[in-house]
């Protein structure tokens, strides 16, 4: 039987259709595997093992023992690892770092004690369910700074011991320095001190904390004037968040990055600088040094070619975000510049602040279509429930509804800083303040406008609380060339009086809506206040403020306590009654509503003490 040639073209394109089916399906499997590898697992002797291998880290298994038990070894360039399984559990973890100094041994029993608890279950959980994600990750930073090291002396871990130990040097000098002015005798001393250098100067460095292996730079906390009973309160929940740079080492893929250098002497003895006559204000300055390169010992074929000083290590150090930080653009260049190193181009997203702070999931080019449409963004409205003070009842706390609306001039392109490369731990120092400025700020938008807590609304429904009339929030934020905001609401209490139509609190925006000509001025007098100054309250209460370095906010202008007419006589005097001294505490009352701000740390909270502070002016 012959077949056609149109017959033969048919099954040749059956063929071949057959062989693309199979080529696919096998594309598929292998990236379904792919991706099934990548999983951590669960805690067992075989998953365990599997994590190692894949780490790049040498696996021995010794003989069981006569009561069970089994101890795999883990052994790397300068790490050992030694795992003792007991009836398929985890029984003992040890970890040593052979022939290296004090500065890495003296923290192996914490990390030890971590990677004991990565593999072991809690109790309300079973031990089937128990996963290998925790020990995959801090394994996974073992093995890299492991394989970045040449020698037990020449290695990651005795250079991140080194930042630690000049970096924990430091904090303990401005943490005694802090206790001397306020007194040691003062409630909580011990731990205020710690919390004021760990927010205002050089940071906290801890080594083996919150469930992660390595040194952690904690630089800001949320509600640090919150605290507990126990002698060392430690924050376990999302409203006491710790903002930290984890400190590790990344290889040096090109020369644009300084290599690391070992050592423990960043920071002389003396700590500060002896205080200088040319300084008028007596700053005191952090007396650091400028250790000398690391060179790795050449080896004999490196010796034979005249390469007598060895050669620079290919690590280099890099300061990692937890949480990362969404910036402006210009700030993300203005802390590459800072840290010594370019702004990583590949990692740059064209977003806004706002869409990275409140949408990080949205598609890129879904923010920048939003943000190329004709006028100001859309605005973002949340609803929250808050604690208030009922002004007829005492100090009986009652509920009420925020309707909170973020408004935007215009969009502000960000990005979003997840590490920091390094040379010196002095860079880190000094680009502090700057982070606390933009983490305050995360907290302020997300605690407001980000996702809400429903258990927290239950919880408060279920308290039954009385509830006052709901309050209009408007929020105006801008990032250049600081984070500044504007806050509008109507003072508590007279909400009703200004809209007799309730429709307008819970539709309608405080703020104007026109989309030009949007000025301070329009913001600060609205058509409902006072604009003469003469001593009344306005309906609308208008605040600006700016978020500086540190995380300090300044209040540029506001209608709670407006400067009064001057009303000069002939003679240039002022009236009677109008003296600096009123003048003064004017001022002050005007900074207690940017201070008020930083303790509270929430706007809702604020708004409701400027209210009832607005009360008190008013009385």
């Amino acid at each position: 039987m012959r077949l056609s040639y149109s017959e033969l073209g048919a099954l040749a394109n059956s063929s071949s259709g057959g062989r693309g089916d199979d080529e696919d399906r096998r594309r598929r499997l292998e990236a379904a595997i792919s991706i099934i590898r990548t999983r951590p697992g669960r805690v067992s002797e075989d998953g365990v093992e599997r994590i190692c291998r894949r780490s790049g880290l040498e696996v021995l298994w010794e003989d069981r023992r006569k009561d069970g038990s089994r101890q795999l070894t883990i052994a790397g360039q300068t790490v050992l690892l030694d795992i003792d399984f007991k009836d398929s559990t985890v029984d003992r973890v040890a970890l040593t770092f052979p022939g290296s100094s004090n500065s890495v041994t003296q923290h192996t029993e914490s990390a030890a004690r971590i990677l004991q608890d990565d593999l072991t279950p809690p109790k309300w959980i079973a031990r089937m369910n128990w996963k290998l994600d925790r020990f995959s990750g801090n394994l996974e930073l073992l093995a890299k700074l492991d394989k970045l090291s040449t020698s037990p002396e020449q290695s990651c871990f005795e250079a991140i011991g080194g930042i630690y130990n000049s970096l924990r040097q430091l904090f303990e000098h401005e943490k005694k320095t802090t206790l001397s002015l306020m007194g040691p005798n003062r409630t909580h001393a011990e731990v205020k001190a710690e919390r004021e250098v760990l927010c205002r100067k050089s940071g906290r460095p801890r080594m083996n904390v919150s469930n992660r292996i390595g040194l952690s730079l904690e630089y800001w906390m949320d509600n640090r004037y919150v605290l507990n009973q126990s002698p060392h309160p430690e924050p376990s929940s999302n409203d006491t968040q710790i903002y930290s740079l984890l400190i590790e080492c990344d290889p040096a893929v090109n020369q644009l990055y300084p290599p690391l250098r070992i050592s423990s002497s960043w920071l002389s003895p003396n700590v500060f600088k002896p205080s200088s006559a040319a300084d008028l204000l007596n700053t005191p300055q952090i007396d650091w040094l400028d250790p000398p390169p690391t060179y790795i010992p050449p080896n004999q074929n490196e010796v034979q070619t005249g390469l007598l000083e060895g050669k620079l290590p290919k690590g280099r150090f890099v300061a990692k975000l937890h949480p990362p930080l969404v910036v402006p653009l210009i700030m993300a260049q203005n802390i590459s510049s800072m840290s010594g190193g370019p702004l990583q181009q590949e990692s740059m997203r064209l977003t806004t602040v706002e869409g990275l702070l409140l949408r990080p999931d949205e598609k890129e080019s879904d923010i920048v279509a939003a943000s190329l449409t004709a006028g100001p963004p859309k605005p973002t409205a949340t609803e929250r429930m808050v604690l208030a003070e009922d002004s007829v009842e005492g100090r009986n706390y009652v509920e009420r509804t925020h309707t909170n609306s973020l408004f935007l001039r215009s969009a502000e392109y960000g990005r979003v800083v997840e590490e920091i490369a390094f040379e010196h731990p002095r860079q880190l120092v000094e680009i502090l303040p700057t982070l606390r400025q933009y983490a305050f700020l995360r907290t302020l938008v997300l605690g407001t406008f980000g996702p809400s807590d429903d258990s927290t609304a239950a919880e408060s429904s279920e308290k039954l609380l009385p509830r006052l009339p709901p309050l209009s929030v408007d929020v105006s934020l801008t990032t250049n060339p600081a984070p500044n905001l504007t806050v509008v609401f109507p003072v508590p209490g007279r909400e009703v009086a200004l809209f007799p139509d309730k429709s307008v609190l819970k539709q309608g925006s405080l703020l104007p809506t026109s989309n030009s000509d949007i000025t301070l001025e329009s913001l600060l007098t609205p058509p409902w206040s006072s604009s003469d100054h003469d001593g009344t309250q306005p309906a609308l209460i208008t605040i600006a403020l700016s978020i500086l370095p540190n995380a300090e906010v300044e209040v540029t202008d506001q209608n709670v306590y407006p400067a009064p007419n001057l009303n000069l006589n002939g003679t240039g005097k002022r009236k009677e009654g109008q003296t600096q001294k009123d003048e003064v505490e004017r001022l002050e009352k005007v900074r207690r509503l940017g201070r008020a701000l930083e303790v509270a740390g929430n706007t809702g909270l604020w708004v409701e003490w400027v209210g009832r502070e607005s009360r008190f002016a008013r009385e």
